[in-house]
């Protein structure tokens, strides 16, 4: 790393250290259900505190994703039906969402576009675990949709030259993470593990960041990180939203194989995505 990338990448992370915590919501969340005593009403009576939550959690709570369409009409039946872990990812993934909210498009990225396919990885990813019969489900959704906060926290520190890199990446045809590296010396991942870091997110999430290209968080199979890694694959095939790189990341085979996922999966499911697709980004994405 030269000098003016050392001095570049010491004011990205100074700039992260500036960053705003994550909401109380997300907090007060975090230690109630870590209490064995808390019950479902305790929950409920944090959620409602932030009125713009609450009326989200509950339209989640109606929507394909969780298929209880029309039957939730309380904070309180949304927790006992969803769970309290469940719950407590989808608040966090509006509250990483509301927090980038003020990053503007350009003529290189939409904003919009960014989050409908980090959107699209999310509900991918989650049908991945139900497939595997994964129990605790809830991490997957919320890894898929943050999986590329680390664009956006370029994006906010050092705007006008990370949209340039992402411009010239489309223009040439390159991996959007080698030009970050040749040119910041660091990648997205990178940063995004840093402010995960900031924010004391869980280790699996931070795990994931450091293994979206190749699934194998410090040289180990991980689960989520692999369910992360193919949907961000068939999110870019789909062409549905823009990651901001025009490339499509290169499968490593070892996941695949790892997995052990029915051939036909991501085409007999692909209807599944689109709906539930289509209901978070009404959700997730619209006031």
């Amino acid at each position: 790393m030269t000098d003016k990338q050392k001095k570049l990448v010491q004011n990205i992370f100074a700039k992260i250290d500036d960053f705003p915590t994550l909401p109380t919501i997300y907090n007060q969340l975090n230690d109630s259900i870590a209490n064995p005593l808390t019950s479902a009403n305790d929950v409920a009576s944090i959620i409602t505190q932030d009125q713009a939550s609450a009326t989200k959690v509950l339209k989640v709570s109606n929507s394909a994703l969780y298929g209880f369409v029309g039957r939730v009409t309380t904070i309180n039946q949304a927790v006992v039906n969803i769970g309290f872990s469940e719950i407590k990812s989808i608040v966090l993934a509006l509250s990483i969402i509301n927090q980038f909210k003020d990053v503007k498009s350009s003529d290189a990225l939409s904003m919009t576009d960014f989050w409908t396919y980090s959107l699209n990885v999310g509900t991918i990813s989650r049908n991945i675990a139900r497939q595997k019969g994964i129990e605790n489900i809830e991490d997957y959704l919320v890894a898929g949709i943050i999986h590329g906060i680390g664009k956006l926290v370029f994006i906010r520190t050092i705007p006008e030259l990370y949209f340039q890199l992402i411009q010239y990446a489309r223009d040439n045809n390159q991996s959007l993470t080698s030009i970050e590296n040749k040119v910041i010396g660091i990648t997205h991942t990178s940063a995004a593990e840093y402010l995960a870091k900031k924010w004391k997110l869980p280790i699996s999430l931070r795990k994931t960041f450091l293994a979206l290209y190749n699934g194998f968080p410090e040289g180990r199979y991980h689960d989520l990180s692999a369910a992360v890694h193919l949907s961000m694959i068939y999110a870019s095939m789909t062409g549905v939203g823009d990651s901001g790189d025009k490339r499509i990341p290169k499968l490593n085979k070892d996941i695949w194989d790892e997995m052990k996922l029915p051939d036909d999966f991501f085409t007999e499911n692909s209807p599944i995505f689109e709906k539930e697709l289509s209901d978070s980004v009404n959700i997730l994405l619209k006031d």
